[in-house]
């Protein structure tokens, strides 16, 4: 067998660095295909170590991932906690001061109740402390966003009880001009309106709200210290009735009504005949009103009672210390009266005249947004019946 050429070259290379004996050439004898598959092999394993190196970037990378989520997670749980706390700790706050309102006005009424205070300043006694309780309701109402449930309806419950007190204290120690007619009263012709006549102004100028829903629009404005029965000239006619700038009266309206305006009313009593449509009231202060209507809305009153008989649920807007109660639509004592109020059942009630027809109590309040809870802004009062004492 024939050496390759280099084993010679090996051999002259030793023999001159003085070996004798040299070592044998390691001659690869490994054909072509066995070689590329060497150089296969040699190359998938670098493909293997490079896919090995990504999965572990890779891992890497997700790890340092989780990472960053637990500590953003964290994070988080750490902020709610912070503001839980913030939270927790306005409650007390709130409390304290809830209760230093309470006694105030509890103090308040029991000076007021054992005469403590004045004749000439238990008016103004009287609005403190209900300037007291505007200022608690506007409270709770705001503390609602982080006060516990159970909390909401204590406040709730300590509020109605409060007013409750209040207007008791009030009826009893500032009485409204009592509800009846004296004999000289009796003896005299009750004044009464006629179509297109309205009682005497007691100012020069004349202040009415137009109503423009019918043809006809009859108005008492700027009236103080009357007590007037309101009789139609025709009756068979309909028509939007207005009351404004009244105090401290007494009204009976007799009309077959299609609409009711009431504005700026103080301390006055209105009894009115069935309303086919809407009734209206605003800017009106611790007045009773005793009506039938398919709709009522209140807008900017305070301190008054409504006793309605009503098809659509109550509006209430920008008002406080209102009462509502049942009203069964009936007058003693004026013979006009149950023709009106027959005529409105017959129509609008039917087979329908059955417990809860009636929606006196399903009052909306347009600034109570808290669906869950009733509106600190109104409340339920006890029942009255009405009557007039001298029949015609």
């Amino acid at each position: 067998m024939r050496k390759p050429r280099f084993a010679n070259l090996w051999q002259t290379m030793l023999q001159r660095l003085g070996r004798t004996q040299p070592r044998k050439a390691v001659v690869s004898t490994q054909s072509t295909g066995e070689f590329d598959q060497t150089l296969k092999n040699t190359i998938n394993m670098s493909s293997h170590n490079e896919t090995q190196l990504q999965k572990k970037e890779a891992l890497g990378e997700k790890i340092n991932a989780r990472v960053d989520s637990i500590n953003t997670e964290n994070e988080r749980r750490r902020a709610a906690k912070e503001e839980k706390k913030s939270e927790d700790e306005s409650v007390p706050l709130y409390l304290s001061w809830f209760n230093e309102q309470k006694n105030a006005v509890i103090e308040g009424i029991k000076s007021a109740s054992e005469g403590k205070i004045g004749k000439e300043s238990l008016p103004a006694h009287i609005d403190s402390l209900y300037a007291i309780m505007s200022s608690l309701k506007k409270k709770f109402t705001e503390s609602t966003i982080f006060l516990p449930s159970y909390e909401i309806r204590s406040s709730q419950v300590t509020i109605e009880n409060l007013e409750n007190q209040l207007e008791t204290a009030k009826s009893t120690l500032l009485p409204r001009k009592k509800f009846a007619f004296s004999k000289k009263s009796a003896s005299t012709p009750t004044t009464t309106t006629e179509t297109n006549t309205t009682p005497t102004p007691t100012t020069s100028s004349s202040k009415t709200l137009d109503l423009s829903n019918s043809e006809y629009t009859e108005s008492v404005s700027n009236v103080k210290g009357q007590t007037l029965v309101l009789r139609p000239k025709v009756e068979s006619r309909t028509t939007d009735f207005v009351l404004s700038h009244l105090v401290d009266c007494v009204i009976f309206i007799l009309y077959p009504l299609t609409a009711l305006r009431v504005d700026n009313l103080t301390n006055c009593t209105i009894v009115s005949s069935p309303v086919e449509g809407s009734s209206f009231f605003d800017k009106c202060e611790n007045c009773e009103f005793y009506l039938t209507s398919q709709q009522v809305r209140i807008h900017n009153s305070h301190h008054s009672n409504f006793y309605l008989l009503v098809k659509s649920h109550p509006i209430i807007e920008d008002c406080n210390t209102l009462g509502f109660a049942p009203f069964d639509g009936v007058c003693e004592g004026l013979v006009e009266w149950s023709p009106l109020q027959e005529k409105w059942n017959e129509k609008n009630l039917g087979e329908s005249s059955k417990e809860g027809y009636n929606k006196w109590d399903k009052v909306e309040d347009f600034n109570w947004l808290r669906n869950d809870t009733k509106s600190p802004n109104w409340f339920v009062t006890e029942k009255k019946t009405i009557s007039y004492p001298v029949v015609k």
